[in-house]
């Protein structure tokens, strides 16, 4: 995908910062005291009652969703970046609007090109555990779908672009609402069941499996480029191929 570098530079920085940076843990944080009115609680979006669980005194978001804890922390971080991938003004910050190239609109639409792509994933999937090897990897109508070429063993990933805004974005936002109240309010008895059907490969998902071990993905090899100050005072920057030759030429010509 030729987006696919400047997709995952502004994803990351968005499940980074936002994504792993915000939410607030409601917890009793000693015998007695809440961060929170304990008498008042706040309503769930996903129940629309008031909250009935939270973090106790001691306890943590490892403690109380121990193996879950770091994959649903991640889908989480993932979710919020794939939500505010059409906010624009997040988008004008890395100089991408509808005058860039890529566009804004380009850019949204091949977000969701690389949430179907994320079937990679599940070269991480360990079959005789059935449990996924990252925790990365555990991640609307219409908005995206697959289809299985069982002669040619190939998967095909289908977006329309005209439903990403319509209806893929409520979809994520829907999933992200549930995991991130979860996490909020320690309730992992909602959680597990949820997640844990979700992220099963059984049935036509142990084939999708197959196929995509079947055809492993290179690695990709990340090259530093160079600045150089030329004799008329102007700086040239100078990058290379993203292969071995380029590596050794970067090294080489920084002088190391």
């Amino acid at each position: 995908m030729r987006c696919a570098h400047i997709l995952r530079f502004i994803e990351t920085a968005i499940h980074e910062l936002i994504g792993h940076g915000t939410g607030k843990l409601l917890a009793e944080t000693a015998a007695g005291n809440f961060n929170f009115d304990h008498k008042n609680p706040p309503i769930s979006p996903v129940t629309g009652r008031p909250v009935q669980t939270w973090y106790g005194p001691g306890e943590t978001w490892n403690s109380v969703f121990g193996k879950l804890a770091p994959t649903v922390e991640e889908c989480r971080a993932f979710l919020v970046a794939n939500y505010l991938a059409d906010n624009r003004d997040i988008l004008v910050l890395f100089r991408y609007d509808q005058n860039s190239t890529p566009t804004a609109d380009d850019l949204i639409y091949y977000t969701y090109v690389q949430i179907g792509v994320g079937l990679r994933a599940l070269h991480s999937f360990k079959v005789e555990d059935q449990v996924w090897g990252g925790d990365h990897d555990q991640d609307g109508d219409g908005t995206l779908w697959v289809e299985h070429d069982p002669i040619a063993k190939r998967l095909f990933i289908h977006v329309d672009r005209s439903k990403v805004v319509s209806h893929g974005k409520p979809s994520i936002g829907r999933m992200l609402c549930r995991i991130h109240i979860w996490h909020s309010t320690a309730d992992v008895d909602a959680c597990r069941p949820f997640y844990e059907d979700l992220s099963a490969v059984d049935g036509e998902y142990e084939i999708w499996r197959q196929i995509v071990v079947s055809n492993p993905e290179p690695m990709w090899k990340f090259v530093q480029p160079n600045t150089f100050l030329k004799d008329d005072g102007t700086v040239e920057l100078r990058e290379y191929e993203a292969n071995n030759v380029g590596i050794i030429q970067s090294f080489f010509e920084r002088r190391i």
